[in-house]
């Protein structure tokens, strides 16, 4: 996610669960503050986007809930050389058309993650070639040793190259030039929900996949995001039971949440869940001056002298939960 983004839509989480007839029917109903800007995956980084983008696509490898790097429709990797990575695919993988996924699938997917209007090509720019070994193994080089590769391609989802090339999206719609083009507003991922129903800033409509290749640890068969941008209509929504699940981002420590806090706790049929965030504060160096000018382990030890680093996290971390300040 884009640094500028990250505190926007990841320092207040918060999510209210009530039961309510649309949880009866196993549907939850979903909102927050904004609305995915794209379907397509590789269009644009950022929260909420992404969000939506990994109930329906998966990627290589996925983050679990302990956030250690875990398999998804990779089952392993290895190693052949400090530069080169081979993974082997699930066999058993279906896209929501019922086709099955295949290393082309995957080769053609990092390719058009690397396009310029991708908003994912950061990423994986230390790849230099992607190439499928057999229908289920693919191989990866990479420009140098690279040991944050896996953390890297858990965001690079994977498509179906032939729904993309039919539906004329072998690249990432051009989301700055206001472009759209088919991915943009449908989807074909293999991910456990499939998109339905999309009506940009209104509601989307998500699908159990019961053709998913994992295994399901929930009951619910349908998803309804319903983006809803001013805070109090959204809590008054979700007070009335129109959402079954409230999420409220904010861009700072929100004002409103005393408020909803101490009403939701009078009704005393609801259960709040505070989660937050792991904010990570970076402070580098500014590449485009000379490297003399910053290079040398003085100058940097000097300004890691003149940061209060107690007084930051006892004035800033400690109001919004927990984070990790470096000096790059």
């Amino acid at each position: 996610m884009k640094f500028n983004n990250l505190f926007k839509f990841l320092l207040v989480i918060l999510f209210a669960v009530i039961t309510s007839n649309s949880w009866a029917g196993n549907t939850i109903k979903w909102s927050m503050k904004g609305d995915s800007l794209t379907l397509d995956p590789h269009a644009q980084n950022e929260g909420p986007t992404t969000m939506v983008s990994r109930q329906v696509y998966e990627a290589l490898v996925t983050r679990g809930l302990d956030m250690s790097i875990g398999p998804q429709l990779a089952t392993d990797w290895k190693t052949t050389n400090p530069t080169t990575w081979v993974f082997n695919l699930r066999s058993d993988v279906k896209f929501h058309d019922g086709s099955k996924l295949t290393a082309g699938d995957v080769v053609f997917s990092f390719l058009r993650a690397q396009q310029p209007t991708s908003d994912f090509k950061e990423y994986i720019d230390s790849i230099t070639s992607v190439k499928a070994l057999d229908d289920y193994t693919v191989e990866i080089q990479t420009k140098e040793p690279n040991p944050i590769l896996l953390n890297q391609i858990s965001n690079i989802f994977i498509m179906s190259k032939k729904w993309a090339t039919d539906n004329f999206s072998i690249v990432p719609q051009n989301y700055d030039a206001s472009q759209e083009n088919f991915a943009s507003s449908n989807a074909m991922g293999t991910g456990p929900f499939r998109i339905s129903l999309r009506e940009p800033n209104t509601k989307t409509v998500f699908n159990k996949n019961n053709t998913w290749w994992g295994d399901t640890e929930h009951n619910i068969s349908g998803i309804e995001l319903l983006p809803i941008a001013n805070a109090a209509t959204r809590v008054a929504a979700f007070l009335i039971g129109s959402n079954c699940i409230s999420v409220m981002l904010c861009s700072t420590f929100p004002h409103h949440l005393p408020f909803f806090l101490k009403t939701v706790f009078v009704l005393g049929s609801l259960k709040v869940i505070l989660k937050g965030p792991v904010p990570i504060a970076l402070v580098a160096e500014n590449v485009s001056c000379p490297a003399s000018q910053f290079c040398g382990a003085i100058t940097k030890l000097s300004v890691a002298h003149c940061l209060d680093i107690i007084n930051i996290f006892d004035n800033w971390f400690k109001r919004i939960g927990f984070g990790l300040l470096v000096l790059i």
